[in-house]
């Protein structure tokens, strides 16, 4: 009987060998299943051929004009599990040695229904070393897919994940089960190692997750406020923005703003010096705002947009 299905979707990351290894040192019993949504279209078969313990799932996307198949992958991988707990980790992830059995034991003996662990980023162009580095039974503060697990009655509860969203949808996912009254709870010994690539895919993280970040916060508005004050980045670096391009437009009436927006960029480099790349963290934030500034503006103007067309 199938208790425990660890569910990893995969497209373009041949790192997933290494997960699927250290995965499968930890996987002792015939309870538990590793399942992976494979859409490389064939590209990574020597990766499939090299790790036949994982039962791989070719996966055919209901919508073939839709770039962005996070939400469908995961969705099909639950479908086609068999355990009553639902694991989920990245393709770059590094489980440590007793992660599988950290994770679960809250979930198997029915004291958790949601959880999540620490994450530690272990590339080295990465700006946040940990997230969700919390102690156990805190709410977990960033839900993210890279280490999460959920008894498959709260996944089927809300329905699964949101294919309408590109990114974030392990967010929505989570703060769809909060309105059932349902935390993710932290396990601080569930850590899990992430690979979160080079300094521009980091960069272009940014960028996505800013859009994500909108994408949320229109679908769960009731969320803004708290988020605006949890995260004072995602209105200060929008408002820098703004001030930055006026001034350079009046400079010849305000010089002043000039100095301003030179004089607080510079406070916010050297709030950061301490860290390997103050540069890098202001790019990081400026693209996080400006994904979220583009976002909302598009979501307004397709409003708009339909409801223009309601009305003829």
């Amino acid at each position: 009987m199938i208790k425990t299905s660890i569910i990893v979707i995969v497209k373009d990351e041949p790192v997933i060998s290494r997960t699927l290894i250290q995965l499968f040192g930890q996987i002792k019993n015939a309870d538990t299943e590793c399942i992976v949504v494979d859409a490389s279209e064939g590209r990574l078969s020597w990766i499939r051929q090299n790790q036949p313990h994982a039962v791989w799932l070719d996966f055919q996307s209901k919508n073939p004009n839709k770039k962005i198949s996070i939400a469908e992958q995961r969705n099909a991988g639950v479908n086609a599990s068999n355990g009553h707990v639902i694991v989920f980790c990245d393709a770059g992830g590094s489980p440590t040695s007793s992660w599988l059995e950290s994770i679960t034991a809250p979930l198997l003996s029915g004291d958790q229904v949601l959880v999540g662990g620490p994450v530690r980023a272990t590339n080295l162009s990465s700006l946040d070393i940990w997230t969700n580095l919390q102690h156990d039974g805190d709410e977990i503060q960033y839900p993210t897919t890279a280490n999460l697990a959920l008894a498959r009655s709260a996944f089927d509860l809300v329905g699964g994940f949101n294919e309408d969203l590109d990114y974030g949808s392990d967010a929505d996912l989570v703060w769809r089960l909060n309105d059932h009254g349902i935390k993710q709870i932290c396990v601080a010994k569930a850590i899990m190692g992430l690979d979160g690539g080079s300094k521009n895919r980091e960069l272009k993280r940014a960028w996505r997750y800013g859009k994500a970040l909108a994408d949320l916060l229109w679908l769960h508005p009731e969320r803004r406020f708290r988020k605006a004050k949890s995260n004072p980045e995602i209105w200060i670096y929008p408002s820098l923005t703004i001030v930055g391009i006026f001034a350079l437009l009046t400079i010849s009436f305000f010089k002043h703003l000039v100095i301003i927006f030179l004089t607080v960029n510079l406070l916010l480099f050297l709030k950061n010096i301490k860290s390997s790349h103050p540069l890098q963290i202001l790019a990081r934030h400026y693209l996080y705002s400006w994904g979220i500034c583009y976002q909302v503006l598009r979501r307004y103007v397709s409003h708009k947009g339909q409801s223009f067309q309601k009305s003829l």
